[in-house]
């Protein structure tokens, strides 16, 4: 009887240690999968709003200098870029740009 519930308990254990190995590796793969599948959305929505932002951007400056000649177009540009790549700038007036 004693021999008996020594294997019983022995087997008990073996099945405890195997299930959580299997459970540990599989929480790996798990956590790996969320990491691969959260990093592939991150990116795909801040491309996707960047190029939102960007095609807002030229849509803008395009209705600014509609009807003006070349030069003026390409001074109230370059205006609008400098001041957009400045670091800490504080974005872009559109009221100053119109008003060159």
């Amino acid at each position: 009887m004693k021999l008996k519930l020594v294997s019983f308990m022995s087997f008990i254990f073996l099945v405890f240690i195997i299930v959580f190995v299997l459970f540990f590796f599989n929480n790996k793969h798990q956590i790996e999968l969320f990491e691969d599948g959260l990093t592939g959305t991150y990116y795909h929505n801040t491309n996707k709003t960047l190029k939102s932002e960007t095609d807002s951007m030229a849509v803008a400056l395009g209705n600014i200098v509609k009807g003006l000649n070349e030069q003026d177009q390409f001074a109230i540009i370059r205006k609008a870029v400098s001041d957009i790549r400045l670091i800490g700038g504080g974005g872009v007036n559109l009221t100053q740009i119109i008003t060159l």
